[in-house]
């Protein structure tokens, strides 16, 4: 991807056409879903777009019974939790990651390099080209 700024911005100039928002309104969530290749995916997601090829360095997502309970997010199966990396594995792929645009809530804090949401269920991290 030559620009991914601009890849996320599109995916939420569509979704505020689409919702009626003001883009200046919108940021993106990031979710990791349980297929592990892009030919798995059976439909276009809601609000987003799926993500693949991106590697993860000094821990791990883990697959399958090992990645927890499935829960829904828009219609798209997500699971799994930040681990350990396994020895000797220093940059293991990540599963598909769904990019959904959402609209800002008023209780989100404003950041130079985003919105963090002071939610102790979400881990705020930024994701690097």
């Amino acid at each position: 991807l030559f620009n991914p700024m601009a890849f996320v911005t599109a995916i939420m100039q569509v979704t505020a056409r689409d919702t009626g928002l003001p883009l200046d309104k919108m940021a993106v969530e990031t979710h990791v879903t349980v297929m592990t290749k892009p030919e798995q995916a059976e439909s276009y997601p809601e609000h987003g777009k799926y993500v693949h090829g991106l590697y993860i360095e000094g821990a791990r997502w883990p697959l399958g019974e090992e990645a927890g309970e499935p829960y829904m997010v828009s219609g798209v199966q997500c699971a799994g939790h930040l681990v350990d990396s396994k020895l000797k594995d220093l940059t293991p792929l990540l599963p598909t990651i769904y990019l959904k645009a959402v609209a800002v809530q008023p209780e989100w804090e404003a950041t130079e390099v985003g919105y963090l949401r002071h939610d102790p269920n979400i881990f705020e991290c930024p994701v690097y080209q």
